[in-house]
């Protein structure tokens, strides 16, 4: 039987100060297609989260409820 994911993904960022949000409420987070902890997202450099967030590559991980 496959494993059921926890999160799916949902809307993308759209700038930095909604992300600092996001991380600060503890709440995962989608890099590309793999669910994140928000301590490596903050972890990471500026220019490297400017990167991912020009090219819609961050988004919200939300709850599965299926």
């Amino acid at each position: 039987m496959a494993r059921k994911r926890k999160y799916k993904q949902g809307l993308a960022f759209q700038d930095m100060s909604s992300l600092d949000r996001w991380i600060k409420m503890g709440r995962w987070i989608y890099l590309r297609d793999k669910v994140m902890h928000p301590s490596w997202v903050s972890n990471m450099t500026f220019a490297t989260v400017s990167l991912f967030l020009r090219n819609m590559q961050i988004s919200m991980a939300v709850k599965n409820d299926d």
